[in-house]
């Protein structure tokens, strides 16, 4: 009841006090509907708890047993019960589930389509397995949608009619059978008595398809099975609450900050955890602490209601055993007998869509942590929204090979290299890139060679090193890929505004430093010659793409005439958004002091109402790929009208078997490294040097040699002393604390860094914390030193040193032997010949500037 007092006095609110009309109104609260929910409430002395399920139409909400089997059959009978035994009240969530999963099936017979006809030659008949779906009322909709989309519009002298039918396996615990199918039996019962009425949007199952031939079938055909039977071979899987989840507490300061409110406190937001190991465990809970900004009309209102929702989770936390400090939250496992029912999903189907409250995507999309099962599968899942009820929607499928197949063509169209390696990289970052995209490769008619183009772009990004340059950071930022997002957020023109809804590919979403959120627009593009793919019109198509997205996004989002209600429902979305994919990228790229960053920022965009992202100078990115672009390098396109972008043109580089291309930066790669990072010290003259009886004629070799010792107690044939590239070294924090300063380093960048400052500021300190980190990072600091203090630090930190004189080096380096403008080049250059290219050089190379003198003054 409190819930409903504040969401009737917004809307009066935004009516007649902020002067929205009606209609817009409507628009803008259409998924608040439903969007707050009891998560948990404490059970009684002979049952467990509850945990929520769905919502059943506006004013009731439906709440399962906790560690139910099979939640959508409990939601079934609930909704029956408040519908008086008939099926009037159909839950919120199962219906927009339903829409959601239609379009899931309409993408596979978009991928799977071949030759003519309406569904495709083969698939005039879908097979379909559905794992816990209840009543089958959810997966019964989203055919009968999926059955609308397909067929044809009817012409001026007869109604065309689909081809498509289905065949449907109910596959359900032993426990649930009765429920099974309830409302597919209520369906056929009503329409063989004539007992009642078939709506129009379930009459479909009673109805057949005429074939050729004058053959007539069924257009579904469905029966149940159970758990323990072996499944059928079946296109799809649907795959409900596939994970056994528990209720159990927490102690509530592990739980992390106060999180913002969403929609002025009415939307539910849940956190999730996720702890990868031997045994994944995922958490799911509603925040202990939040913050942020209340309905404007009503904050005492709002107030009550989120003492409210503490009240339950601490009366919910007492019932289970827990102390005054603990708050209630589901426990997700995956347990071994899961894992087989997940593969044998996957091996029965050619694609798995898995619809679950507490757990999923993380499963999949782990390729840190769970690389083996990330390789398996490629994954497409879309972002949280509210009016799913915080469900996890995520289509996966094993069956690689076609999609391999499909690259190999597309690449030898190309003129490139169709080998397992190229389609194996290639598929692998557009994976990383969006699972959608390759999941999508399976279609034939796609284009695949933009699909490689993206591929490409995301290979060469994941190598960047900052934004500033060609690539894109993924150490730093994160992709958005528009083309998932539209559901949730309409950013793009209409068929019917003169823009044909075109659009950018991707939003590169990152922070620099305390900076606000900066967002990139980006757009890819492919052409098979060079002629083509400096034509001037592309790149105005190009640029147009970019501009318009820019401007929506930024007008949707974060426009000055926005009333206060669209304003929080919309950023509520935009959070959810970035929030999901920057979950995504911290799995595979993303550094966790940016993720940390980000996650601030986002988190303003919720709590501060005047939050604008960083205005920067070219927020326009465009990048053509053109296999005939031979040179490695990206060239830079200069476009008119292209002020607020960059373009690039860029080639097939990075491809593992490509000899066809000029060698890039990206490809040179790291040199092998040093087998152990011990320290070399290189003192002035009048430092006595360990290595002092090297005689004058011995290599350079001799005096970078390495001793044996292992530093830090390891072997010397420790792998986890190997550098790691890039490497970041922590200088410190910023002056009011919150945030890491670091320095990057990486071979492929030439970092430079120079401290300043009085005597007794921490000069030597500093220097002495770099080394300490680089030698853990595996890399060999070599220090020029001019004062014998660092010395002895140095050995107290890492050990024992290496000792080299100008003498046994075979010359100075702190010395400049000509007056010419360029003479520290060539200090510089044989410097680098020694410690890079002449190590190898043989016994009795001739030591270059080793007479003594003054040393250079720095």
């Amino acid at each position: 009841m409190l819930w409903h007092a504040a969401y009737d006095q917004l809307l009066v609110h935004a009516r007649y006090e902020q002067g929205m009309t009606a209609s817009s109104v409507r628009a803008a609260v259409k998924d608040l509907d439903g969007s707050n929910f009891p998560a948990v409430l404490p059970g009684t002395p002979n049952m467990p708890g509850f945990v929520f399920a769905d919502m059943l139409g506006f004013h009731a909400v439906a709440l399962t047993v906790d560690g139910d089997p099979e939640p959508k059959a409990a939601i079934s009978l609930l909704s029956t019960c408040l519908g008086g035994g008939t099926q009037e009240i159909a839950p919120s969530i199962g219906i927009e589930s339903a829409a959601v999963l239609a379009r899931e099936i309409q993408h596979y017979l978009d991928c799977h389509h071949r030759g003519s006809g309406l569904a495709g030659v083969g698939l005039d008949m879908l097979h379909i397995q559905a794992w816990r779906p209840g009543d089958g009322a959810t997966v019964a909709r989203a055919l009968g949608e999926t059955l609308r989309a397909v067929t044809p519009a009817a012409d001026d002298d007869e109604e065309r009619e689909s081809e498509l039918c289905f065949k449907l396996d109910l596959i359900h615990p032993e426990e649930t059978s009765s429920i099974s199918g309830k409302f597919l039996n209520a369906v056929g019962r009503r329409r063989r008595t004539g007992g009642g009425i078939v709506s129009a949007e379930d009459r479909w199952m009673t109805e057949t398809a005429r074939r050729p031939g004058e053959i007539v079938a069924p257009r579904l055909r469905w029966a149940k099975r159970s758990e323990s039977d072996v499944p059928r071979t079946s296109h799809l899987a649907l795959a409900f609450d596939s994970f056994e989840t528990r209720l159990t507490i927490r102690k509530a300061e592990e739980l992390g900050d106060s999180r913002p409110l969403h929609a002025f406190g009415l939307s539910r937001a849940l956190e999730r955890r996720v702890t990868f190991g031997e045994d994944t465990e995922w958490i799911v809970y509603a925040p202990p602490k939040t913050e942020g900004e209340k309905a404007p009309e009503n904050r005492t209102g709002i107030d009550r209601l989120l003492r409210m929702d503490a009240a339950i989770a601490r009366a919910t936390s007492r019932f289970l055993g827990g102390a005054a400090d603990d708050w209630p939250v589901l426990r997700t496992r995956l347990p071994l007998a899961d894992r087989g029912r997940i593969d044998l999903m996957h091996e029965h189907s050619d694609w798995v869509v898995t619809v679950d409250r507490n757990a999923c995507v993380e499963y999949f999309d782990a390729p840190v942590a769970l690389p083996d099962i990330y390789e398996r599968f490629v994954i497409d899942a879309i972002p949280e929204r509210s009016d799913l009820g915080a469900l996890q929607l995520v289509t996966t499928t094993s069956n690689l090979e076609e999609v391999r197949a499909l690259v190999d063509e597309a690449l030898g169209d190309m003129g490139l290299s169709g080998s397992e390696r190229n389609s194996r990289f290639l598929l692998l970052h557009l994976k990383a890139l969006s699972g959608r995209l390759a999941i999508r490769l399976a279609n034939p008619s796609s284009r695949t060679g933009e699909m490689i183009s993206l591929a490409l772009m995301q290979a060469h990004c994941a190598l960047a090193e900052d934004s500033s340059g060609p690539w894109l950071d993924l150490g730093r930022g994160f992709f958005v890929p528009v083309d998932e997002i539209l559901d949730v957020a309409p950013v793009t023109g209409s068929e019917d505004d003169g823009e044909g809804g075109r659009r950018a590919d991707f939003i590169h979403v990152q922070t620099t430093g305390r900076g606000a959120i900066e967002f990139r627009f980006v757009e890819v593009k492919h052409r098979l010659h060079l002629r083509t793919a400096r034509q001037p019109e592309l790149f105005q198509g190009m640029l147009a793409q970019t501009g318009d997205l820019r401007r929506r996004w930024s007008a949707y989002f974060f426009s000055k005439d926005l009333h206060p209600l669209e304003r929080s429902l919309r950023r509520s979305q935009l959070a959810r958004i970035l929030r999901f994919y920057l979950e995504r990228a911290a799995r595979h790229r993303l550094q966790p002091a940016a993720k940390t960053r980000l996650l601030r920022e986002i988190d303003q965009i919720l709590l501060n109402a005047d939050y604008l992202p960083t205005e920067i100078e070219q927020p326009d990115i465009g990048y053509v790929f053109c296999p005939e672009h031979r040179t490695g390098a990206p060239e830079r396109i200069q476009a008119a009208d292209a002020e607020e972008a960059r373009l690039w043109l860029f080639g097939p580089s990075l491809l593992p078997d490509d000899p066809g291309t000029l060698p890039s930066p990206h490809d040179q790669g790291p040199p092998e490294p040093l087998e152990m990072p011990v320290p070399i010290l290189l003192p002035n003259e009048g430092v006595t040097s360990s290595n002092s009886d090297l005689a004058q004629d011995e290599p350079p070799a001799a005096a970078a040699s390495f001793s044996s010792e292992p530093v830090d107690g390891s072997s010397a044939g420790d792998q986890s002393a190997r550098p790691v590239d890039p490497t970041e070294i922590n200088l410190g924090t910023t002056a009011g604390g919150h945030d890491d300063v670091n320095w990057r380093l990486s071979i492929r960048a030439n970092p430079h860094l120079m401290l300043v400052g009085l005597p007794g500021m921490g000069k030597t300190t500093c220097l002495i914390n770099i080394c300490r980190q680089l030698s853990r990072a595996g890399i060999c600091p070599i220090i020029f030193s001019y004062h014998d203090d660092i010395d002895a630090k140095l050995a107290d930190e890492l050990g024992p040193l290496n000792f080299v004189d100008y003498d046994g080096l075979g010359f100075n380096p702190l010395r400049i032997d000509s007056s010419q403008p360029t003479a520290h080049v060539d200090v510089a250059g044989t410097l680098r010949d020694v410690f890079r290219g002449d190590l190898s050089r043989p016994r009795g190379y001739p030591a270059r500037g080793a007479e003594t003198g003054p040393e250079a003054k720095l």
